[in-house]
This record gives structure tokens, C-alpha cells and sequence, in this order.
């Protein structure tokens, strides 16, 4: 007894309070199994399809992210809240795509297969909205087990193992223009390379995918991004992003959907017929996975007041718009800005029209497209004597109606 060393306890290996374990995509997605479902459905293909396309492209977003949250504040500048609105922005997205004829003034024999390279464009497009900005604005730092700094975590140089836990740092001052820039160089990172390959077989598609991941906003009248706008406008108000994902799915349950699985279901009968939904992609060259048989492609007729408008025509030269302003929007410049967006076609009229010398604006779904801060925005107006009158909208307690001055 006497003379022997006594021994040091072993490290702890436990996690402080304050430090994050690193999560697997699987532990990552878990929480949003309900809405994922949705996305799976709203993208009408097989379970294999969606395997091999959709799920590798959700997955390696999440273990990018990890728990980083979404922005600085507001409702998901929260752990997880990235993922969060990632998700949330896809599964409207897709939604809204189920009444959009894609690609525009496309042939109807080129519909069939076209059609589901739009459906997984917009996809990708909707779910790396935003990406660039989150990895900028929080860096990850990893910890050892005794809980010493070993440096940032580099999600595509370093794997999860390498660290015992981590901590967020937020980074401020990060620019619109750089965050879009980061996301256009993770598009790899992201999706698979049959994914990617099947991209690269639409050089529209391609073009109006980077077009909008990397702010680009060369085409006057994008058909994705009218779309992912009007998701986008509705992600930060919890009540009105759930109101309008039942107002979206009550207009579908008067059709008769075809399911993922190939089936079609007659609600009066119960009968089931089985039909074909294989669309040969030989002709786009590229070698698809056999075991992959994406569905027919069909688009399901939402009511007209639940989809984008039609676009026009655009104009025959660019000068025939307004200047578009390169700064952030500012309370001085944001009714100027809002009416280059309706021009557009950005903002829909269920979000903001024109009546007479006036603007009838959804407050805050359509502010939230502009700012983190739609009150801010909203006082700075009033300071301003933009705001004319100020209203309640019908069935929807979350917001009201602003008429500003035209």
C-alpha cells in the first residue's frame, strides 16, 4: 500500500452545458420526418427516385449545417433553425410548384422529362437559398474531449469525429453579395453528382438556377423565382407558413393525386390502378441508376388565387424598367423597390397590389421578404408618411393589411 502512485481520474468526456454535440444527418432530420414526407409527395416520384436525388441533397445540408441557427435573430436565430427554414422553404416551394407549368413555353412532347428536371432544379435551388450566408455568419468551433479549443470545423476538410463537441462563434458584417457567392461554390458539396448531371442536361434550367443562387438576377423573368419568393415571404410567421401550407393542400384534395408509388386510387370505388411512370432519360445522356423510375411528371391544378400569376411578356428592352436599386433596402427606397418587384412579377398580388395611386401590402409575410425587422421598417414608414391606412385580413390573424403611398 505504502509507496503506490495514486492515480489521475481519467478525463471526463462528458459535454459541458454550453457545448454541442455533433449530430448525424439522421439525428438532424429526425424532427422534421413529418414535412419531409411532404416534400417526398409534392416531388411525384418513386421512394427509390427520391433515395438517390432528394434525401443525399437534404442529408448532406443538414451535417453541413449542423445546429447552426438562421440569422441573428427573429424566430429562427435558434439552434437548428437553418435546417429549420431549409426545410420549411423546400416543402412550399414544392407545393406551389404542384400548379406551375415547368419549364415555360416548353413543347408538350419535351414535358414529360423536362418536367422533373424543373421539379428537382427548383428543389435544389429552394433548399440552398440562404445556405452561403448561414456557414459565413457562424463558424463552428470545435472542442477535445477536455474541452480545449482545436480549431474551426471545416464541414468538407474535417469530419464529425475529429472534434468531441462544438461551440458557435457569430460572425457579423458578412455582405449579401458574399453570401451569395458561398452558397454557388458549395452546389457540390450539396448534390450528388448524378444530381448534378441531370442539372447540367437543361441549360435553361442551369441558367436559371445560378441565375438566382448566385444573386445574380440577369433573367427579368426567372419562373423559379417567383415561386421561391412567395415561400420565402411566409418563413418567418410560423401561423402564416401553416396557414398557407393547409390553404395549398386543401386546394390539391379535390384532385386526384397520383402517389409515389405508382398508384392511382379511386376515392368512390376503392379500386386501384396501377400505372406507368417510367420516363426514359436515355435521350438527355446520362446514366441514371436502373433502379431509379421517376414518376410521370403530372401537375396537379391548384385554384388560380392559390398560384403565382401568369407572367407577360417581358419588355422588349431593359431600359423600359425602372432603375433597380443596388443598396438594401432602406425605408426610403422601399416603395420604389416594391413596385420594381410587382412590375416583375417577384411579388404576387396576393402579397401586394396596386389600387390607384396606392399599394395594398400583406404586413409583415411581405416585409419579411425585404428585412429581419418588419417593424422597424413598418415605424420608419409611418416616420416617413408612406402609411396610409392600416387593416386586418380576413382569416388570417398574423396579418393585416398596409396601404402605402403609390
Amino acid at each position: 500500500m505504502f509507496g503506490r502512485r495514486k492515480k489521475n481520474p481519467p478525463a471526463s468526456s462528458t459535454i459541458p452545458s454550453d457545448g454541442i454535440p455533433f449530430l448525424t444527418a439522421s439525428d438532424l432530420l429526425s424532427p422534421h420526418e413529418r414535412l419531409i414526407k411532404k416534400i417526398r409527395n409534392d416531388a411525384g416520384c418513386t421512394r427509390e427516385y427520391f433515395d438517390n436525388y432528394y434525401l443525399p441533397a437534404l442529408e448532406r445540408l443538414a451535417e453541413m449545417l449542423q445546429l447552426r441557427p438562421f440569422g441573428h435573430e427573429g424566430e429562427y436565430a435558434k439552434k437548428g433553425g437553418a435546417i429549420q427554414v431549409a426545410i420549411k422553404r423546400v416543402a412550399l416551394t414544392l407545393k406551389l410548384r404542384l400548379g406551375t407549368l415547368l419549364p415555360l413555353k416548353c413543347k408538350p412532347e419535351e414535358i414529360s422529362h423536362r418536367g422533373e428536371c424543373w421539379t428537382y432544379g427548383l428543389f435544389i435551388t429552394a433548399l440552398l437559398r440562404d445556405f452561403g450566408g448561414q456557414m459565413l455568419g457562424v463558424k463552428i468551433i470545435g472542442f477535445t474531449k477536455v474541452d480545449k479549443a482545436a480549431g474551426e470545423w471545416i464541414c468538407w476538410k474535417h469530419s464529425m469525429n475529429e472534434y468531441h463537441h462544438y461551440r458557435m462563434k457569430k460572425e457579423e458584417g458578412i455582405t449579401r453579395s458574399l453570401s451569395y457567392t458561398t452558397t454557388a461554390l458549395h452546389i457540390r458539396d450539396i448534390v450528388p453528382t448524378h444530381g448534378i448531371e441531370w442539372i447540367y442536361s437543361d441549360l435553361e434550367l442551369m441558367d436559371c438556377m445560378l441565375d438566382i443562387l448566385t444573386g445574380a438576377r440577369k433573367i427579368q423573368d426567372n419562373p423559379l423565382y417567383s415561386i421561391i419568393v412567395r415561400a420565402t415571404s411566409t418563413l418567418r410567421d410560423e401561423i402564416t407558413f401553416e396557414a398557407a401550407m393547409n390553404t395549398l393542400e386543401e386546394g390539391t384534395q379535390n384532385n386526384e393525386p397520383q402517389s409515389s408509388t405508382n398508384e392511382l386510387i379511386d376515392k368512390e370505388t376503392g379500386e386501384i390502378s396501377i400505372v406507368s411512370a417510367k420516363t426514359d432519360m436515355r435521350h438527355t445522356g446520362i446514366d441514371t441508376p436502373t433502379t431509379i423510375t421517376p414518376s410521370s411528371g403530372q401537375v396537379e391544378t391548384l385554384p388560380s388565387n392559390d398560384i403565382p400569376p401568369k407572367m407577360d411578356d417581358p419588355p422588349q428592352s431593359i431600359e423600359d424598367y425602372p432603375p433597380e436599386p443596388e443598396d438594401e433596402v432602406t425605408p426610403q427606397n422601399f416603395v420604389a423597390r416594391l413596385k420594381i418587384d410587382m412590375q416583375k412579377k417577384r411579388i404576387t398580388p396576393e402579397y401586394a397590389k396596386s389600387e390607384g395611386n396606392n399599394i395594398k401590402v400583406k404586413y409583415p409575410s411581405t416585409f419579411r421578404s425585404y428585412t429581419d425587422s418588419p417593424s422597424e421598417l413598418l415605424n420608419d414608414l409611418r416616420l416617413l408618411g408612406q402609411v396610409i391606412e392600416e387593416g386586418a385580413v380576413k382569416g388570417i390573424s398574423s396579418d393585416r393589411i398596409i396601404i402605402l403611398k403609390g
